[in-house]
């Protein structure tokens, strides 16, 4: 983990915290990414294919999936919809 948090902060100046790598597919998947992947609400329930796959949650509830190919920026209209 040290070196993956100074490869980020080296990198890209990152000063928050950051996740321990975790399995995110499979039998050794960690319970988050089965309760993500599992959300009726994303209509899509199969394995993350990248690292950069995002979710949108409201309440705790999980309501849109992106793929890692989708530009972040494009997730606001998305964003302040759930925020009403």
């Amino acid at each position: 983990m040290a070196e993956i948090m100074a490869f980020v902060k080296n990198r890209y100046g990152v000063t928050f915290p950051v996740f321990n790598k975790l399995e995110v597919n499979g039998a050794d998947e960690h319970p988050l990414f089965t309760f993500l992947k599992s959300a009726p609400g994303t209509g899509d329930s199969t394995d993350v294919q990248w690292n950069f796959t995002k979710w949108l949650c409201k309440d705790g509830i999980p309501i849109k999936r992106y793929s890692f190919k989708h530009d972040p920026s494009l997730i606001e209209a998305d964003i302040l919809e759930a925020l009403k």
